[in-house]
Parts: C-alpha cells; structure tokens; sequence
C-alpha cells in the first residue's frame, strides 16, 4: 500500500509540503494521517495514489496512518532534514569493511561503536540496473547505532550526524551510489539527449546495445579457443560487458535507483563521483549541469541544495609540474559551482592517499559537506564552509597576481609550493608564493615574463593555500589551455 520509503523508522521532509504515495485498488478512497495533518486520495486506474501533507515540523516520533480498505500504521516516523546521497565508491565506501572493501573509515571500531545516533536514519538502495525508470526499489529504513552503523555510507554518516548534532533535529539519508559509475549512468534518458555530450553517449549506447548479441557469440568462439589452446590464464578473453546491466550505461542507474524517490520531498542532494569521468573532463560541467538540473525538476524544485566532493589527491606525487586527468577533472569540478546556482564543493585535496582511491578520512569529507549545508541551506552565516576560492589574475612584470574570493575569508600560506608558472611557450615551471596585501604574488625565476599561473595541479599534489578557518583552497588555474 506505502512506497517503501514509508517504512518503520523513515525520516521525512520538515517545513515543507510533504508527499507521500503508494498503491490502492482503482478507486478506493486513501486517507494519510501523520503529525495532525491529514489529506485524502483516490487509486487511480493504476492503483497509484499520493497527497501532500501541509509541511510539519521537526519532531516524533509518530505514526503514520493510511486508511482505506484496511488501515495500516508505520511507526516511529520522526521529521527532520532529508538528503539524498549519491555518486560512486568513495559515496558508497562504508564505516566498516565490507565487501569490496578490505578497508573501513579511519578508527572505524571507536566510531562505530559510538555510533549511537538514533535521530540519524539510513534507507540504502542495493544496486539496481532498469531500463526504464522503476517506481519501487527493496530498501527499508534502519535506525543509527553500533549496530547499524558499519554498513552505512561514511561520508554520508558523518555528514548526517553533524548535521543533526548542530541543528538539534532529525536527519534522514537516502543512500544510493555504486561503485565505478560514470556520471551518465545517474542521468535519465530524456536528459541527457538534450546535451551534445549525452546524445554522444547514448549514440556510443544504441551501438553497443545492437553489436552486444555479435559480440557474446565471438567471446564464446575466442573462450572456447583458449580452453582447447593450452593458454595461460592472463590470456583468458574477458567477458562481453552487458549494456544492460553496467554501471558505465547511461540511464540504468538513474531509473532503477533514483526515479523510484523522485515524488519525495527531500532537502537536497550530497555526492561523490567523478573518478570514472576523469578522461571526459571537457564534458563534466555540462553533465553535472543537466544531472542537477533534472534532478531538481523531477523531486520538485528548481533551488535544491546540491553539494558535491572534489576528488581527493591519488596516485604518486610528483616532481614536476604535471598535466593531468585528474586535474582537469578537478577543475571542471570547481567551475561546475560557479555554473549552476545553489551548489557548493567539498574540497577534499588534503586528505587524499597516493596509494588509494578510497582514502579512508572520511569523516573531514563529511564534516565538510555539512559546513556547506549549515552556511548555506540553513543560513548560518557565520560558519565558513570553503577555502580560498580564486576569483581574478593579474600580469605584473614577472609575478602574477592573484586573487580571491573575500567572502571566504583571509588567505594563509602553509609553505610556498604547488604553484607554477608558464610563459607563452605554455611550459610551467615551479614558482614561489607570497601573501601581499590580501592577494598572492607567484614568481619563478625560470619565468620572467609570466602569462599564467596553477596550484595544485597535479594527481597528488601537496595543498599549501588554506583560509584561517583550515579550510584547504580547489586546485586552480587562470589559463583555458
């Protein structure tokens, strides 16, 4: 009768109209009582109904009451702050270990077993590949404890709790992220053929899709080749990759795990990807663009909050200035917050691994995702919630000039690495910063007639620019090469 979000435990939306849904036979009457509100529906010819309850304020916890044919009772129903969690694996990466992780958060044992938030709230959606978007998914809501905690997501967790422990209200997670998915696989269909870059991919797709029978029959041939062959092991052919079923696909995230919370009332949206668009930089902003902005249409308002992480530094450091995947990936990152209004970046620069994809500090990553919140959704404006963030440049002799935002407070220089610069020949070396008067000074000898300036331009590089809250600055550039 109730969507699955309506389960035992749920957090729901406060302050605004809430909408709640679910399944009657063709014209049965539907009353919905929670918190003394009340509204009434009719199953239409699908059975589908829904209404929307005048908004209520935090508190519970309560039940809630659907009455028609037979009355059904969800308890401890609590109403606070809710918040979908998205993205890929370090979205997913859980406080505990558990599997594909050998690994959980960093002193995942104390953290855990002082888990013991029961106003925070997990539903998390398992993986779910359609083709075309579903309206259930078999999740249900669990309550934080110790008990609870090691399976939730540990950005998210962080995130939730210090949400709840500075509002003073409940908050709910809607948890659903995969690992290695492409930031088209959570973009529905209709939207991303309104983009070059996704009218690309769903060109790539519709290929793929006719090509896969070809290609399953001439892997079973080559398969059946190397069994007779003798060969090695490391020459097995891998598998056909089955477009239905592949978290590379367009779409097939979003409709199996997104499109069934879409009639929900929800605050906003937190998420973590971008490792797997890393090599398609030149079309991130436009992806995110169209994922934010359909994603606000079809949960119903046009000023949700979407707040995302920048990558974190991965791979080895290096000696000398670089030009990477990850950098530009980074960049279009940062220029996504400047291209869509109500957003904000998490950056994550500092708290990296070279060795590993998935640091395990998740719980800065959360706290600062949370800043953004707090700063921006719940209007505390007194808390600042981002580094430096680069606004303008200017050529002065050898030295470029830079400057920034000062609404994100006074800059500070925790050594004088990670800038370089480049002369017309587009060749950057590495230069020294200084702090004048508000605004950086970068120079390099090597360099006297400087045209451009980086920081932090690299896969892992070493952050020096931080605000006097400790917030570190985005990796930046001021050139378009």
């Amino acid at each position: 009768m109730l969507h699955p979000l309506f389960t035992p435990h749920a957090v729901l939306q406060r302050d605004l109209p809430l909408r709640i849904w679910g399944n009657a036979d063709p014209g049965e009457a539907v009353t919905v009582t929670l918190a003394g509100k009340s509204a009434t529906a009719s199953g239409g010819k699908d059975g589908k109904w829904s209404v929307v309850l005048d908004p209520i304020p935090a508190g519970g916890p309560y039940d809630l009451k659907v009455s028609g044919k037979a009355t059904l009772t969800v308890p401890d129903v609590l109403i606070g702050e809710v918040f979908l969690a998205s993205g890929q694996s370090n979205m997913q990466f859980t406080m505990t270990p558990q599997p594909p992780w050998t690994k959980g958060v960093l002193d995942y044992e104390a953290e855990v077993a002082s888990a013991d938030v029961p106003t925070v709230r997990f539903i998390t959606a398992p993986t779910t590949f359609a083709e075309t978007p579903a309206s259930d998914i078999n999740a249900e809501w669990t309550v934080c404890s110790p008990a609870t905690a090691g399976k939730y997501s540990g950005v998210a967790f962080y995130f939730a709790r210090k949400l709840a422990r500075d509002l003073g209200v409940p908050v709910g997670i809607i948890a659903s992220s995969v690992g290695s998915s492409t930031a088209e696989a959570w973009i529905a269909t209709d939207a991303l053929s309104t983009a070059p870059a996704g009218r690309e991919r769903l060109a790539l797709l519709a290929k793929d899709i006719a090509t896969y029978p070809q290609q399953v029959k001439d892997h079973e041939r080559a398969l059946k080749l190397w069994k007779t062959g003798g060969q090695r092991e490391a020459d097995k052919p891998k598998p056909v990759e089955d477009p239905h079923r592949s978290v590379f696909v367009p779409a097939l995230l979003f409709n199996g795990m997104i499109a069934p919370y879409t009639p929900a009332t929800v605050r906003g949206f937190i998420w973590y990807q971008g490792e797997s668009n890393a090599s398609r930089s030149k079309t991130y902003v436009e992806l995110m663009s169209v994922l934010i902005a359909d994603w606000r249409k079809r949960f119903g308002r046009p000023d949700m909050s979407f707040y995302f992480v920048q990558l974190a530094g991965y791979h080895n450091p290096t000696t000398h200035p670089t030009d990477t995947n990850w950098s530009r990936l980074r960049d279009a990152q940062r220029r996504t917050v400047d291209a869509v209004p109500h957003t904000g970046m998490a950056t994550a620069i500092d708290v990296g691994d070279p060795m590993e994809i998935h640091p395990r500090d998740k719980k800065t990553v959360g706290e600062r995702l949370a800043l953004l919140a707090l700063r921006n959704t719940f209007g505390r404006s007194n808390l600042s919630a981002t580094g430096p963030a680069y606004r303008t440049f200017a050529v002065a002799g050898p030295a470029v000039r830079l400057e920034f935002d000062p609404a994100t407070g006074p800059i500070v220089l925790k050594g004088t690495g990670s800038f370089t610069l480049a002369g017309v020949d587009r060749v950057f070396h590495p230069a020294t910063a200084q702090i004048r008067n508000g605004s950086i000074v970068v120079t390099c000898p090597d360099v006297p007639n400087a045209v451009a300036a980086r920081y932090a331009w690299e896969d892992y590089p070493v952050p020096t620019l931080y605000n006097e809250a400790g917030l570190p600055a985005s990796p930046f550039r001021t050139d378009d090469w």
